[in-house]
């Protein structure tokens, strides 16, 4: 999967990526970007690091 990685217009740090093909659903968020209060909320889910991409929680 190719991305797209959008930056701010006013600083270049990169906001988030978007994938190329538009079939593919999902994209990242920069999150050191964020507030921490917001951070602190996040739910933080965790990957079984294989080609599956299945969750563990």
């Amino acid at each position: 999967m190719r991305s797209r990685f959008h930056r701010c217009v006013g600083c270049g740090c990169v906001t988030h990526w978007s994938p190329n093909d538009p079939a593919v659903n999902r994209m990242g968020v920069n999150a050191r970007l964020m507030d921490l209060e917001v951070l602190a909320g996040a739910r933080v889910r965790h990957l079984d690091g294989a080609v599956s991409e299945r969750y563990l929680d």
